[in-house]
Protein backbone atom coordinates (compact mmCIF):
# COMPACT_ATOMS: atom_id res chain seq x y z
CA UNK A 1 0.00 0.00 0.00
CA UNK A 2 1.57 3.26 -1.10
CA UNK A 3 1.62 6.36 1.07
CA UNK A 4 -0.68 9.15 -0.04
CA UNK A 5 1.07 12.17 -1.63
CA UNK A 6 -0.79 14.53 0.68
CA UNK A 7 0.42 12.75 3.81
CA UNK A 8 3.97 12.64 2.47
CA UNK A 9 3.90 16.39 1.82
CA UNK A 10 2.56 17.12 5.32
CA UNK A 11 5.28 15.01 6.93
CA UNK A 12 8.01 16.62 4.81
CA UNK A 13 6.83 20.14 5.69
CA UNK A 14 6.62 19.22 9.38
CA UNK A 15 10.12 17.76 9.25
CA UNK A 16 11.53 20.87 7.59
CA UNK A 17 9.76 23.09 10.13
CA UNK A 18 11.16 20.97 12.96
CA UNK A 19 14.73 21.16 11.71
CA UNK A 20 14.56 24.94 11.33
CA UNK A 21 13.00 25.31 14.78
CA UNK A 22 15.75 23.15 16.27
CA UNK A 23 18.44 25.21 14.57
CA UNK A 24 17.05 28.31 16.29
CA UNK A 25 16.55 26.70 19.71
CA UNK A 26 20.06 25.21 19.75
CA UNK A 27 21.62 28.50 18.62
CA UNK A 28 22.79 27.36 15.17
CA UNK A 29 20.91 30.28 13.59
CA UNK A 30 19.62 33.48 15.21
CA UNK A 31 16.00 33.84 16.28
CA UNK A 32 14.18 35.36 13.27
CA UNK A 33 12.00 37.61 15.45
CA UNK A 34 10.69 38.02 18.98
CA UNK A 35 7.46 36.38 17.84
CA UNK A 36 9.26 33.18 16.83
CA UNK A 37 8.33 30.59 19.46
CA UNK A 38 11.27 28.91 21.17
CA UNK A 39 9.91 28.15 24.66
CA UNK A 40 7.48 25.52 23.34
CA UNK A 41 6.87 23.40 20.28
CA UNK A 42 5.30 25.82 17.79
CA UNK A 43 2.79 23.28 16.42
CA UNK A 44 1.43 19.83 17.20
CA UNK A 45 3.11 18.51 14.05
CA UNK A 46 6.54 19.69 15.22
CA UNK A 47 5.98 18.19 18.67
CA UNK A 48 4.84 14.83 17.29
CA UNK A 49 7.72 14.71 14.82
CA UNK A 50 10.27 15.43 17.53
CA UNK A 51 8.86 12.94 20.03
CA UNK A 52 8.56 10.20 17.42
CA UNK A 53 12.34 9.69 17.24
CA UNK A 54 13.56 11.40 20.40
CA UNK A 55 15.30 8.22 21.60
CA UNK A 56 17.77 8.50 18.72
CA UNK A 57 18.56 12.20 19.15
CA UNK A 58 21.77 13.49 20.69
CA UNK A 59 21.66 14.05 24.44
CA UNK A 60 23.19 17.51 24.03
CA UNK A 61 20.37 18.57 21.69
CA UNK A 62 17.63 17.24 23.96
CA UNK A 63 19.10 19.08 26.93
CA UNK A 64 19.30 22.37 25.01
CA UNK A 65 15.64 22.05 24.01
CA UNK A 66 14.67 21.25 27.59
CA UNK A 67 16.71 24.14 28.97
CA UNK A 68 14.88 26.56 26.67
CA UNK A 69 11.46 25.22 27.64
CA UNK A 70 12.20 25.05 31.37
CA UNK A 71 13.63 28.55 31.39
CA UNK A 72 16.23 30.29 33.51
CA UNK A 73 15.38 32.91 36.13
CA UNK A 74 13.84 35.88 34.36
CA UNK A 75 11.41 38.77 34.46
CA UNK A 76 8.54 39.27 32.02
CA UNK A 77 8.03 43.00 32.44
CA UNK A 78 4.85 43.51 30.41
CA UNK A 79 3.24 40.38 31.84
CA UNK A 80 4.35 41.22 35.39
CA UNK A 81 2.90 44.73 35.03
CA UNK A 82 -0.42 43.24 33.90
CA UNK A 83 -0.50 40.87 36.88
CA UNK A 84 0.19 43.77 39.26
CA UNK A 85 -2.70 45.74 37.73
CA UNK A 86 -5.01 42.76 38.19
CA UNK A 87 -3.79 42.40 41.77
CA UNK A 88 -4.47 46.08 42.47
CA UNK A 89 -8.02 45.72 41.16
CA UNK A 90 -8.61 42.63 43.28
CA UNK A 91 -7.14 44.40 46.30
CA UNK A 92 -9.56 47.29 45.80
CA UNK A 93 -12.47 44.87 45.65
CA UNK A 94 -11.21 42.88 48.63
CA UNK A 95 -10.81 39.73 46.55
CA UNK A 96 -8.07 37.27 47.45
CA UNK A 97 -5.42 36.63 44.80
CA UNK A 98 -5.67 33.18 43.16
CA UNK A 99 -4.71 30.42 45.57
CA UNK A 100 -4.00 32.86 48.45
CA UNK A 101 -6.02 33.03 51.66
CA UNK A 102 -6.69 36.06 53.82
CA UNK A 103 -4.40 36.90 56.72
CA UNK A 104 -4.88 35.63 60.27
CA UNK A 105 -6.84 38.74 61.27
CA UNK A 106 -9.35 38.22 58.50
CA UNK A 107 -8.61 41.58 56.88
CA UNK A 108 -7.20 42.09 53.39
CA UNK A 109 -5.71 39.03 51.70
CA UNK A 110 -1.99 38.45 51.72
CA UNK A 111 -0.15 38.49 48.39
CA UNK A 112 2.03 35.77 46.95
CA UNK A 113 5.82 35.98 46.80
CA UNK A 114 5.56 36.27 43.01
CA UNK A 115 3.30 39.32 43.26
CA UNK A 116 5.62 40.84 45.86
CA UNK A 117 8.59 40.43 43.49
CA UNK A 118 6.60 41.91 40.60
CA UNK A 119 5.54 44.94 42.68
CA UNK A 120 9.10 45.65 43.81
CA UNK A 121 10.45 45.23 40.28
CA UNK A 122 7.80 47.53 38.84
CA UNK A 123 8.65 50.19 41.42
CA UNK A 124 12.34 49.93 40.56
CA UNK A 125 13.14 48.69 44.06
CA UNK A 126 14.49 45.27 43.11
CA UNK A 127 16.45 43.70 40.27
CA UNK A 128 15.58 40.16 41.39
CA UNK A 129 14.01 38.09 38.60
CA UNK A 130 10.29 37.71 39.19
CA UNK A 131 10.17 34.15 37.86
CA UNK A 132 12.47 31.49 39.37
CA UNK A 133 14.24 29.34 36.79
CA UNK A 134 13.89 25.61 36.30
CA UNK A 135 17.01 24.72 34.31
CA UNK A 136 18.42 23.04 37.44
CA UNK A 137 15.90 20.26 36.75
CA UNK A 138 18.40 19.03 34.16
CA UNK A 139 20.62 17.93 37.06
CA UNK A 140 17.99 15.29 37.85
CA UNK A 141 18.33 13.76 34.39
CA UNK A 142 18.78 11.07 33.37
CA UNK A 143 18.99 9.52 36.83
CA UNK A 144 15.73 10.72 38.43
CA UNK A 145 13.18 11.58 35.73
CA UNK A 146 10.28 10.97 38.13
CA UNK A 147 11.63 13.68 40.43
CA UNK A 148 12.17 16.00 37.46
CA UNK A 149 8.53 15.55 36.47
CA UNK A 150 7.43 16.19 40.06
CA UNK A 151 9.36 19.48 40.14
CA UNK A 152 7.79 20.80 36.95
CA UNK A 153 4.34 19.62 38.04
CA UNK A 154 4.76 21.43 41.37
CA UNK A 155 5.93 24.59 39.60
CA UNK A 156 2.83 24.51 37.39
CA UNK A 157 0.60 24.03 40.42
CA UNK A 158 2.18 27.05 42.12
CA UNK A 159 2.08 29.44 39.17
CA UNK A 160 -0.51 28.15 36.72
CA UNK A 161 -2.97 30.97 37.48
CA UNK A 162 -0.47 33.71 36.62
CA UNK A 163 1.71 32.07 33.95
CA UNK A 164 1.37 33.15 30.30
CA UNK A 165 -0.26 30.51 28.09
CA UNK A 166 2.87 29.84 26.02
CA UNK A 167 4.90 29.34 29.19
CA UNK A 168 2.38 26.77 30.42
CA UNK A 169 2.48 25.04 27.04
CA UNK A 170 6.29 25.03 27.09
CA UNK A 171 6.47 23.46 30.53
CA UNK A 172 3.96 20.81 29.47
CA UNK A 173 6.07 20.15 26.37
CA UNK A 174 9.15 19.83 28.59
CA UNK A 175 7.46 17.15 30.68
CA UNK A 176 6.47 15.34 27.47
CA UNK A 177 10.15 15.28 26.48
CA UNK A 178 11.27 14.08 29.92
CA UNK A 179 8.66 11.35 29.98
CA UNK A 180 9.24 10.17 26.41
CA UNK A 181 13.05 10.37 26.48
CA UNK A 182 13.85 9.23 30.01
CA UNK A 183 10.87 7.13 31.09
CA UNK A 184 9.01 5.63 28.15
CA UNK A 185 11.92 4.67 25.93
CA UNK A 186 11.10 1.60 23.87
CA UNK A 187 8.88 -0.05 26.52
CA UNK A 188 5.11 -0.17 26.69
CA UNK A 189 4.21 3.51 26.99
CA UNK A 190 0.84 2.97 28.61
CA UNK A 191 2.12 0.75 31.39
CA UNK A 192 5.13 2.94 32.11
CA UNK A 193 3.07 6.14 32.31
CA UNK A 194 0.47 4.62 34.61
CA UNK A 195 3.15 3.20 36.89
CA UNK A 196 5.21 6.41 37.07
CA UNK A 197 2.69 9.25 37.02
CA UNK A 198 2.31 11.29 40.21
CA UNK A 199 -0.69 10.10 42.27
CA UNK A 200 -2.35 13.53 42.11
CA UNK A 201 -1.83 13.79 38.35
CA UNK A 202 -3.37 10.31 38.05
CA UNK A 203 -6.56 11.68 39.61
CA UNK A 204 -6.62 14.51 37.05
CA UNK A 205 -6.01 11.99 34.25
CA UNK A 206 -9.02 9.94 35.35
CA UNK A 207 -11.04 13.16 35.57
CA UNK A 208 -10.02 13.91 31.97
CA UNK A 209 -11.19 10.43 30.95
CA UNK A 210 -14.67 10.99 32.36
CA UNK A 211 -14.81 14.52 31.02
CA UNK A 212 -14.16 13.02 27.58
CA UNK A 213 -17.05 10.65 28.25
CA UNK A 214 -19.37 13.64 28.63
CA UNK A 215 -19.36 14.26 32.38
CA UNK A 216 -18.75 17.43 34.32
CA UNK A 217 -15.89 16.53 36.64
CA UNK A 218 -14.76 17.75 40.03
CA UNK A 219 -11.43 16.67 41.51
CA UNK A 220 -11.78 16.70 45.28
CA UNK A 221 -9.26 18.48 47.54
CA UNK A 222 -6.04 16.69 48.42
CA UNK A 223 -7.19 16.01 51.98
CA UNK A 224 -10.43 14.89 53.59
CA UNK A 225 -11.94 13.56 50.36
CA UNK A 226 -13.35 10.54 52.18
CA UNK A 227 -11.77 8.21 49.67
CA UNK A 228 -13.60 9.81 46.74
CA UNK A 229 -11.08 11.50 44.45
CA UNK A 230 -13.27 12.54 41.50
CA UNK A 231 -16.97 13.32 41.28
CA UNK A 232 -18.44 13.05 37.78
CA UNK A 233 -21.90 14.37 36.99
CA UNK A 234 -24.05 14.06 33.89
CA UNK A 235 -27.42 15.70 33.35
CA UNK A 236 -30.25 14.99 30.95
CA UNK A 237 -32.09 11.75 30.29
CA UNK A 238 -29.11 9.68 31.46
CA UNK A 239 -28.30 11.88 34.46
CA UNK A 240 -26.13 10.34 37.15
CA UNK A 241 -23.48 11.16 39.71
CA UNK A 242 -20.37 9.01 40.00
CA UNK A 243 -18.03 8.73 42.96
CA UNK A 244 -14.62 7.72 41.64
CA UNK A 245 -11.82 6.40 43.82
CA UNK A 246 -8.39 6.51 42.17
CA UNK A 247 -5.32 4.49 43.05
CA UNK A 248 -2.04 4.56 41.16
CA UNK A 249 -0.41 1.72 43.00
CA UNK A 250 1.74 -1.29 42.28
CA UNK A 251 -0.51 -3.76 44.07
CA UNK A 252 -3.97 -5.05 43.29
CA UNK A 253 -6.85 -3.77 45.42
CA UNK A 254 -8.84 -6.22 47.51
CA UNK A 255 -12.41 -6.76 48.70
CA UNK A 256 -12.12 -4.40 51.68
CA UNK A 257 -11.21 -1.47 49.43
CA UNK A 258 -14.21 -2.16 47.18
CA UNK A 259 -16.56 -2.45 50.16
CA UNK A 260 -15.28 0.86 51.54
CA UNK A 261 -16.20 2.69 48.33
CA UNK A 262 -19.64 1.05 48.29
CA UNK A 263 -20.24 2.39 51.79
CA UNK A 264 -19.54 5.96 50.70
CA UNK A 265 -22.10 6.06 47.90
CA UNK A 266 -24.92 7.27 50.14
CA UNK A 267 -22.92 9.88 52.06
CA UNK A 268 -23.08 13.56 51.13
CA UNK A 269 -24.41 13.94 47.62
CA UNK A 270 -25.98 10.54 46.93
CA UNK A 271 -24.09 8.84 44.11
CA UNK A 272 -25.68 6.77 41.39
CA UNK A 273 -22.62 4.56 41.06
CA UNK A 274 -19.09 4.17 42.32
CA UNK A 275 -16.07 3.58 40.08
CA UNK A 276 -12.92 2.14 41.61
CA UNK A 277 -9.92 2.84 39.37
CA UNK A 278 -6.64 1.11 40.14
CA UNK A 279 -3.85 1.06 37.57
CA UNK A 280 -2.58 -2.29 38.91
CA UNK A 281 -5.98 -3.98 38.80
CA UNK A 282 -7.85 -6.02 41.43
CA UNK A 283 -7.66 -9.38 43.15
CA UNK A 284 -9.75 -12.04 41.38
CA UNK A 285 -10.56 -15.72 41.02
CA UNK A 286 -11.50 -16.72 44.52
CA UNK A 287 -13.70 -16.17 47.54
CA UNK A 288 -13.31 -12.76 49.17
CA UNK A 289 -11.54 -11.17 46.20
CA UNK A 290 -12.31 -7.70 44.87
CA UNK A 291 -14.00 -8.99 41.74
CA UNK A 292 -16.11 -11.44 43.72
CA UNK A 293 -17.42 -8.86 46.17
CA UNK A 294 -17.98 -6.31 43.38
CA UNK A 295 -20.47 -8.77 41.86
CA UNK A 296 -22.47 -8.48 45.09
CA UNK A 297 -22.39 -4.68 44.89
CA UNK A 298 -24.09 -3.70 41.62
CA UNK A 299 -23.47 0.01 42.13
CA UNK A 300 -19.68 -0.44 42.12
CA UNK A 301 -17.66 -0.89 38.92
CA UNK A 302 -13.98 -1.85 38.85
CA UNK A 303 -11.70 -0.30 36.27
CA UNK A 304 -8.05 -1.26 35.98
CA UNK A 305 -5.35 -3.00 34.00
CA UNK A 306 -6.05 -3.57 30.31
CA UNK A 307 -9.60 -2.23 30.55
CA UNK A 308 -8.34 1.08 31.97
CA UNK A 309 -5.76 1.45 29.21
CA UNK A 310 -8.40 0.55 26.62
CA UNK A 311 -10.74 3.28 27.85
CA UNK A 312 -7.94 5.85 27.96
CA UNK A 313 -7.06 4.96 24.37
CA UNK A 314 -10.66 5.13 23.25
CA UNK A 315 -11.54 8.47 24.81
CA UNK A 316 -8.21 10.33 24.93
CA UNK A 317 -6.52 8.89 21.82
CA UNK A 318 -3.93 6.14 21.57
CA UNK A 319 -1.13 8.70 21.93
CA UNK A 320 -2.34 9.91 25.34
CA UNK A 321 0.88 8.73 27.08
CA UNK A 322 2.85 11.28 25.07
CA UNK A 323 0.34 14.06 25.86
CA UNK A 324 -0.45 13.12 29.44
CA UNK A 325 1.05 16.25 30.99
CA UNK A 326 -0.94 18.54 28.70
CA UNK A 327 -4.08 16.54 29.47
CA UNK A 328 -3.49 16.90 33.21
CA UNK A 329 -2.81 20.64 32.90
CA UNK A 330 -6.07 21.12 30.98
CA UNK A 331 -8.11 19.63 33.81
CA UNK A 332 -6.08 21.42 36.49
CA UNK A 333 -6.87 24.76 34.88
CA UNK A 334 -10.58 24.01 34.99
CA UNK A 335 -10.48 23.10 38.69
CA UNK A 336 -10.12 25.23 41.79
CA UNK A 337 -6.30 25.08 41.73
CA UNK A 338 -6.06 26.19 38.10
CA UNK A 339 -7.13 28.99 35.78
CA UNK A 340 -10.22 28.88 33.63
CA UNK A 341 -8.70 28.59 30.12
CA UNK A 342 -7.96 25.03 28.93
CA UNK A 343 -4.71 23.86 27.44
CA UNK A 344 -5.10 23.58 23.69
CA UNK A 345 -3.53 20.72 21.79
Amino acid sequence: MTESPTRAIIERVASEELEFWLSVVTGAVPQPSNEFIVIAFPTDAVRDEYLSDISSRAESEVRKVLATMLGSSRSLEEWDDLQVQILQLMHTEGIAPPGVEGDSLGTRPQISDYHRRAILAGAGMSAEPTWPGLTWVLDLLPGSPDRALAVVSTYLSAYIEVLPDWRITGLSDATDIIRYRYILGDTDAHHRVLSSIDWRDFEFLIAALYEAKGYEVEVTPRQKDGGVDVIARRSGADAETLYIACSRGTGKKNADDVAALNGRLDTGERASRGIFVNSAGFTEQGYGTATEIAMEMPRVTLLGGDELRSQLNEHLGTDWPHRVDGIVVAVRRLQSDGAEAPYEQ
